[in-house]
């Protein structure tokens, strides 16, 4: 093989191996958008990355389907708390999902998260309804790449499925911020109740 065959192989695995988790075809069946919009549950926002400083890090943040509004446009409720104070607060958002980069399905979600914040996109890295497991990730200009890892109602108390917690400890930076506690839980049933 000539010194051009070696040098074109290589920029094709490099190329390969340069692809982000995210974006990898290898892997788009656990990235598209349906797995979280079809989900019937509270999804709570267990951690995220430190990095991801524009996004907020009260405690307690989850959201959950209220309606579709067109086959890319739901209606979403967002809760967190202030961190001083036990209460929750919760208001509606419009959730759009997007198709990026050579996936065939929907993969990226957009929607505010906190009331009359910015709209942060996010990419799905790695959805299972089944496993309860969630990670989003996005990518904000001078602070780089950051991941939140959601689970369901169901399942956040519960460890966080291997399959899931490999994808994000091997694709998502280090230090992270914890978002869920035990008593996150207290007084949300009533607030959904009351929005639903």
């Amino acid at each position: 093989m000539g010194i051009f065959g070696c040098v074109c192989i290589l920029a094709s695995v490099m190329c390969v191996s340069g692809i982000f988790y995210e974006e990898n075809p290898a892997y788009f069946h656990h990235q598209q958008a349906s797995e979280i919009t079809l989900v019937n549950d509270l999804l709570y926002v267990k951690e995220q990355s430190q990095s991801l400083y524009q996004l907020p890090a009260n405690p307690c943040q989850a959201m959950r389907r209220l309606s579709q509004v067109d086959p890319n446009t739901f209606k979403f409720i967002v809760y967190y708390a202030l961190p001083a104070e036990r209460s929750r607060n919760a208001f509606v958002t419009t959730l759009t999902t997007t198709t990026t980069g050579t996936h065939a399905y929907p993969n990226s979600i957009a929607h505010q998260t906190l009331q009359g914040g910015h709209v942060f996109h996010f990419k799905v890295m790695f959805a299972d309804q089944r496993m309860g497991c969630f990670i989003l990730t996005t990518f904000i200009p001078h602070y780089g790449k950051g991941c939140r890892l959601l689970q369901t109602s169901a399942s956040i108390n519960k460890p966080v499925p291997r399959e899931c917690d490999k994808v994000y400890s091997e694709n998502c930076p280090k230090e992270n911020v914890r978002i869920y506690y035990p008593h996150c839980p207290w007084g949300m049933s009533r607030i959904v109740s009351l929005r639903s």
